[in-house]
């Protein structure tokens, strides 16, 4: 991923980073998956980033 995230950096286009992690954190049962809530606010933030970024 870091890699990833270096060539965005050293790009010449804009991009848009959206952490989710700053939001949610992955359910206590497997600590890889979101439980129903963690859903729920991924969906209002990632529309509200969209949103506030024109991308709608």
């Amino acid at each position: 991923m870091k890699i990833i995230f270096e060539k965005v950096i050293k790009s010449k286009e804009k991009v848009k980073l959206f952490d989710i992690n700053e939001y949610i954190s992955p359910s206590k049962i497997d600590g890889l998956h979101y439980d129903e809530e963690g859903h729920k606010i991924f969906a209002e933030k990632i529309l509200e980033f969209l949103d506030q970024n024109n991308f709608l």
